[in-house]
């Protein structure tokens, strides 16, 4: 509930000129005149003309060839009529016409609990709203309904400023005279109003003795109101709050008294509905529908033009409360039985307050169901067993399910949406928690004959206890349309589907073996399981790399700073491969070899090349491109071919990946001792890699710029074949 504020406060919270008086409009007839006032006299006739003539200290106007004239104390009616009673019998044939000028202004008195007590110039024609809005209003302690009006020493009138907020009502708010005093005393006994009232707030009392008299201040009870329990929170004999519940329905309780630190809450109507049920789900219009007696759920749903495409009919709960403490209970539907005879016990009675779920045929009911499964939870205890069962395995909709009273391992079947395609249909198995003597929990396993009771024997359909869970198994070795895809110079490239156990060197069979002009040595395989896992591996470099980063930043070293951040980007932007390399031609001469032969996984991927002429150098050279390959010339060659090595480059870290992705470095191979006569083949890439020790010499830097350059060449090749 928002902190309640007194009522008609804030009417002062505008800009005060808002309502300061306006001079432009016509003074009243019995408007008093008094020294300081403006009349402005127009002549017409046998003499044109106008003239102001402002009220002397001695209440006199002094008119031009007409001499003094005595104004103060007559009303503005009077004093027009006087001036031209003296215009019609000393000036003839002139005629006149008589309105006010400016007002005079005068000084009144703000006093008590103004915001701002004083004295204020106002003008002649202001009234007692007129002032308070001037002086900023009444504080918060000040009374609102017990403004007083003081002329020399006596009480004149008093404003009750609720007459002006809730009914407009200025009767009392007089116009001011020179030296009046407004006094405001402190507030009178207050009332709290809250809850389903139009205007809660704190309201000052004055003749409202009786609730119906408050609810009124408060502007009336909302349509949402529960009128039939208003609760009165006051002090009894100011020591000890006590609580009254009032029917403000009827006379009695409109009647009852209220009295100065009251609090008065009007509660909600709640949000039940009664007299209804309510349909959730898989369903065109869910929502809370009339009950009426008698009702079944076909009478509830309609035709089955009405129904959802894809619901399932054979499966649906009902949420009933069962009395006399409301406790939940679940009855399961089976709509196909009870559309194709109507009026059975299939076509449920329902009661007042049910909720019936509708499913969608094979889609989780999660989403739906939970709900009703948390009330379970919380209605069990040391009396109640959690009703609840579950299913998993080759079930097409896995998951937890409520327990209905009586709950048997085919109606469970029936909530999972039935069985899989991959379901062993010979057996299943229902694990049951019990509790021995000694309350310690025993797990049994019970062998379920899914035969026998798919076939229709009743003997076989267990009934099912609190906790049970059902695991349908699956066929064995079954595989749902595992396949793979090869690509490039095969006989017959394209996606087949793969066997368990199945290898590539079988595969390669099948699609009747290389092209003539097929390079097996740059066979690319790629494989998910090592994507994923390399992608954790780059992910964790990138993350220790953004550590060493921060350190460095501490050290002020703004070279390696800007390279580590560099390589950071890279290897955030760059995406794992997953290469598996293989020696394609072992693989199709040793075809289930165990260890020479790959064993294929699901959605695996080859790609074969055609034969290549290119060596590629890449990296810190002054030209990274691809030479011919010209069957003699060594790794040195071919780098002094691409300019020789840039400032930047680590000339002893210099590798090869050959074409079916092996890596060859100084520090496992001995042919690179053998200088310029090393041996290079075509598909080759010569890497030269950025010499991070310049910088920073730490090998998890220089591990990063060597990894950079492999996953970009391995990136390259699948790319450019549409396998990544």
């Amino acid at each position: 509930m928002a902190e309640l504020e007194p009522f008609g406060y804030d009417l002062f919270s505008g800009v005060p000129t808002t309502f300061a008086p306006v001079t432009e409009i016509p003074v009243p007839q019995d408007y008093v005149l008094g020294p300081g006032d403006t009349i402005k006299v127009f002549t017409y006739g046998n003499e044109t003309g106008s003239n102001a003539y402002t009220v002397d200290r001695n209440g006199v106007i002094t008119v031009e060839k007409l001499g003094p004239i005595v104004v103060a104390g007559l009303d503005f009616s009077e004093a027009k009529q006087a001036i031209e009673d003296r215009y019609a019998t000393t000036m003839i044939g002139v005629k006149t016409n008589v309105t006010m000028g400016e007002l005079r202004s005068m000084r009144v008195f703000l006093l008590g609990e103004a915001a701002n007590p004083g004295s204020y110039t106002v003008s002649a024609l202001s009234t007692i709203t007129n002032a308070l809005f001037v002086s900023g209003g009444i504080n918060k302690i000040g009374s609102l309904r017990n403004v007083q009006l003081k002329r020399n020493g006596k009480t004149v009138t008093t404003l009750d400023l609720y007459d002006l907020l809730l009914r407009g009502d200025t009767r009392n708010d007089v116009r001011l005279q020179p030296g009046d005093v407004i006094f405001i005393p402190t507030v009178g006994d207050q009332i709290s109003v809250f809850g389903q009232v139009k205007r809660p707030a704190i309201y000052e009392i004055k003749r409202e003795h009786h609730l119906d008299q408050l609810i009124q201040l408060a502007g009336g009870v909302l349509p949402e109101a529960y009128a039939q329990n208003v609760s009165i929170t006051r002090f009894a004999n100011n020591s000890e709050k006590e609580i009254l519940n009032v029917d403000l329905a009827t006379r009695p309780g409109q009647q009852v008294k209220v009295k100065a630190g009251d609090f008065v809450e009007v509660s909600a109507v709640l949000d039940e509905i009664g007299n209804s049920v309510e349909l959730l789900g898989h369903v065109k219009r869910p929502g809370v529908k009339a009950y009426s007696k008698g009702m079944r759920l076909t009478d509830l749903l309609g035709s089955r033009a009405n129904l959802k495409n894809k619901i399932d009919l054979n499966y649906g709960l009902i949420r009933r409360l069962k009395p006399p403490a409301n406790d939940i209970e679940v009855l399961s539907l089976d709509l196909s039985q009870a559309y194709r005879a109507p009026g059975s016990n299939f076509d449920v009675v329902l009661k007042p307050e049910d909720k019936i779920f509708l499913f969608e045929k094979g889609v989780s009911r999660e989403s739906t169901i939970l709900p009703l499964l948390l009330e379970l939870e919380q209605q069990s205890g040391d009396k109640e067993k959690l009703q609840q069962v579950s299913v998993g395995g080759r079930i097409k909709v896995p998951g937890s399910y409520p327990m209905q009273n009586v709950m048997t391992v085919m109606d469970l079947v029936r909530a999972g949406g039935g069985l899989s395609d991959a379901a062993y249909r010979l057996e299943a198995e229902l694990s049951r928690d019990d509790l021995n003597e000694n309350y310690e929990l025993v797990k049994t396993h019970i062998n379920v004959d899914l035969e026998r009771l798919l076939a229709g024997d009743q003997s076989a359909n267990l009934q099912l206890q609190s906790r049970d869970r059902l695991v349908i198994k699956e066929v064995p070795n079954w595989r749902e349309n595992n396949a793979v895809e090869i690509l490039g110079e095969v006989q017959f490239p394209g996606e087949y589907t793969i066997k368990s156990g199945e290898t590539l060197g079988q595969l390669m069979q099948r699609v009747g073996g290389l092209s003539p002009n097929a390079f097996p040595q740059g066979a690319l395989f790629i494989r998910k399981s090592l994507q994923e896992k390399e992608n954790e591996y780059l992910q964790s470099l990138a993350n220790k790399l953004e550590k060493d980063i921060t350190l460095l930043s501490i050290e002020k070293n703004t070279e390696a700073v800007e390279l580590g951040a560099n390589l950071l980007s890279q290897l955030r932007e760059t995406d794992a491969v997953g290469r598996l390399v293989i020696d394609l031609n072992s693989v199709i001469a040793n075809v289930g070899h165990e260890y020479k032969d790959v064993i294929l996984q699901n959605d695996d991927k080859l790609y074969i090349p055609e034969k290549t002429q290119e060596v590629t150098v890449i990296g810190e050279v002054q030209f990274p491109t691809s030479h011919l390959y010209d069957g003699r010339s060594s790794r040195n060659v071919y780098l002094q071919r691409s300019g020789g090595f840039t400032a930047k480059a680590d000339a002893k870290r210099v590798y090869v990946v050959r074409a079916d992705g092996r890596v060859v470095n100084r520090e496992y191979s001995s042919w690179f001792s053998q200088g310029d006569y090393a041996d290079i083949n075509p598909g080759d890439t010569i890497v030269v890699p950025l010499n991070a020790d310049r910088v920073r010499p730490l090998t998890l830097w220089t591990n990063v710029t060597q990894i950079l350059s492999q996953i970009g060449i391995f990136a390259a090749s699948a790319k450019t074949v549409g396998i990544l």
